[in-house]
């Protein structure tokens, strides 16, 4: 895989971030929120990248809706992992607002979604069902 020393991270990172047109450094809304992560990430690591948006959309497509919120601890766990956690939150703009509570929406009182251990499990399973057969 792709493997960038710091130099080059920091000139990705730059590149992505202009490219999307993220010009805060502390992004404010779930759009700018979700750039930002996508540029750090994709410019870090492209494998970790593509973890958190299987994760990102296994979380987006389990809630069906646009804003909401969950407890990161159950996501973690569904993950594996609290870094790719935090990071598939980010990936979908989602923004700690306080006692391990992350919301898409952190203005609103946005519904909070349950989170099962097997999220990720069940959903590359499903998405499997539509790949072809091999043979």
């Amino acid at each position: 895989m792709i493997g960038f020393n710091r130099l080059q991270q920091s000139r990705a990172h730059l590149s992505l971030s202009r490219a999307l047109g993220i010009t805060q450094e502390a992004p404010e809304t779930t759009n700018e929120r979700a750039l930002a992560e996508y540029a750090y990430v994709a410019s870090r690591s492209p494998e970790s990248l593509a973890e958190g948006i299987l994760l990102a959309s296994a979380l987006r497509e389990h809630a069906g809706q646009g804003s909401f919120s969950f407890v990161m601890k159950d996501l973690s766990t569904a993950a594996g992992s609290l870094e790719l956690a935090q990071s598939a939150g980010r990936l979908i703009g989602g923004t700690h607002i306080g006692r391990g509570i992350w919301s898409t929406n952190p203005d609103q009182d946005a519904q909070r979604v349950e989170i099962q251990p097997h999220l990720l499990r069940d959903y590359l399973e499903d998405w499997a069902g539509y790949l072809p057969a091999s043979g």
